[in-house]
């Protein structure tokens, strides 16, 4: 029951309060622009907090009421109007990369746009569905390759020679490698040798 307090909390604070406090912004007749930046990048960091507790730390935290709390005590910096938490963030940690990458994701994001305006909203819609599609279609692909190779390989593994130790008759200790068996020598002819006879005595020639 608590953790479901601080989680209505917690998205009231993410993103109810930010919208409504930016509409009051919009219709004052002279809004601040640096309080309507920390407002957009409040429900930006917010949105991109829920992702990261879905994919990544949710599984990993177990005290979770205390991690709402902390998140709570963030969303509260983050939309505070003196403070301006998100601004400072933002200016602290992003800055120099949205500088780097500003240009590539500005002509992205344009190339898209002039693509909803030639296509219309739902061919363009259909267009990414199909993309995203095809894309998780080839990654199935190439998981299912790579599992078919991974099963299949078989790797020997070759004998590691061991040391043990032998005592020989006056004391002294010898090592000696165990090491594979030798191939067994070529066939060469062999001598057929006499084998005592069960039923014949040397001893009756005498």
């Amino acid at each position: 029951m608590l953790e479901f307090l601080l989680r209505g909390y917690l998205m009231y604070l993410s993103f109810v309060q930010p919208v409504i406090y930016g509409a009051q912004l919009c219709r004052s007749p002279d809004p601040d622009a640096l309080q309507v930046t920390n407002v957009t990048l409040t429900l930006i960091f917010a949105w991109l907090l829920e992702v990261a507790d879905v994919l990544f730390l949710y599984p990993f935290i177990a005290i979770r009421w205390l991690y709402l709390c902390a998140r709570i005590a963030l969303a509260l910096y983050f939309s505070h109007h003196r403070f301006l938490g998100a601004v400072q963030v933002y200016e602290r940690l992003f800055s120099s990369l949205v500088d780097t990458y500003f240009p590539v994701i500005d002509s992205v994001v344009a190339r898209h746009v002039q693509t909803i305006c030639n296509s219309g909203l739902t061919q363009y819609g259909a267009q990414v569905c199909i993309g995203l599609l095809r894309g998780i279609a080839a990654a199935a692909g190439i998981a299912k390759t790579l599992m078919e190779v991974s099963s299949t390989t078989t790797v020997r593994v070759a004998p590691l020679p061991r040391r043990m130790s032998q005592e020989r008759g006056g004391g002294e200790v010898e090592d000696a490698r165990i090491s594979p068996p030798p191939r067994p020598p070529p066939a060469t002819r062999s001598v057929p040798l006499e084998l005592p006879s069960l039923f014949y005595d040397n001893s009756d020639e005498r």
